[in-house]
């Protein structure tokens, strides 16, 4: 049996399992897409789990700030640097996660692979694919 965790959930778990995002706070997990584009999760904490506000998504930078969640964010994964100029410009609310707390831990993967265990989100290892937020396309040299 096995029960597939997202990389996006794993990140915002370890923001809370660090001690860094705290009850009724949002955390935004968000990967560097290359470009001006980022792959992200909106989260929000609650006793004592970042529980998933969103789908992930492919998004511009600009287009996060729209979308937010009024109230403290936490911003958790590699698209830091990408996000600190644009995103807190002027802006208090958004804080950055240290960067030894703003990667997956095996910790991070094991506590939300057993909750999701518990809630029977199993899949067959025949089956289970990844999920790519953009689609993936073969490019041939001709």
């Amino acid at each position: 049996r096995i029960v597939p965790v997202p990389t996006l959930h794993a990140l915002a778990q370890r923001a809370v399992d660090g001690g860094i995002a705290r009850s009724r706070e949002y955390i935004l997990a968000a990967l560097d897409a290359r470009r001006d584009e980022v792959y992200s999760e909106f989260f929000r904490v609650e006793n004592g789990y970042a529980k998933s506000l969103s789908d992930p998504r492919d998004v511009s930078v600009s287009t996060l700030q729209k979308d937010a969640p009024e109230g403290k964010i936490w911003i958790t994964g590699d698209a830091q640097a990408k996000l600190q100029s644009v995103v807190c410009a002027g802006d208090s609310r958004w804080s950055f996660v240290p960067d030894d707390i703003a990667r997956c831990s095996a910790g991070a993967v094991g506590l939300l692979g057993e909750v999701l265990m518990a809630k029977n989100e199993i899949v067959d290892t025949a089956s289970l694919e990844p999920l790519y937020i953009k689609e993936f396309f073969f490019r041939q040299r001709s």
